[in-house]
């Protein structure tokens, strides 16, 4: 007889760190668990670099793409422009390396406070149990020191 089961697959490094203590059998049971699970693993993604340029990030195939953010440290905050190509770098490292993320839209707006600091509206659809729901992150990226300054789940 099969049994029908119940949750999400936790991440590979949270099973191997032991990290989530509302996961049973390895599986996010959840709603809040698997969102959790989602934020921290944005977290780590953009907050590590890439160690390559923008444009080589955004020219690489996708089984070449190192893992992180690309070095955004040259870009402008204040250049539409540059907000427009940061922000399509985001969402490639976030497509590429959270699967259980799609249709990942990234907002990067100028930060109106700090001159090299950017705020990031990421919006995605999460594949949680039986139906896609719909997510939204904001956070915020210092440009000159590239880290995560907050994060916060809506």
């Amino acid at each position: 007889m099969q049994e029908i089961v119940q949750g999400i697959a936790m991440p590979l490094f949270d099973r191997l760190a032991g990290e989530s203590a509302s996961a049973e059998g390895g599986l996010l049971q959840t709603r809040q668990a698997v969102e959790a699970s989602i934020r921290q693993e944005l977290m780590q993604l953009l907050n590590t670099r890439a160690g390559v340029s923008v444009a080589a990030f955004l020219a690489a195939e996708a089984q070449a793409t190192p893992y992180g953010l690309p070095d955004f440290a040259a870009l402008s905050a204040s250049s539409g422009q540059d907000r427009a190509l940061l922000s399509t770098a985001i969402a490639r490292a976030i497509a590429l390396f959270e699967p259980r993320l799609a249709n990942v839209a990234v907002d990067v707006r100028a930060s109106v406070v700090h001159q090299s600091h950017v705020s990031l509206h990421i919006a995605a659809d999460a594949k949680m149990h039986a139906a896609d729901r719909r997510m939204t992150f904001e956070m915020a990226l210092d440009a000159s020191h590239p880290a995560i300054l907050a994060g916060a789940l809506q």
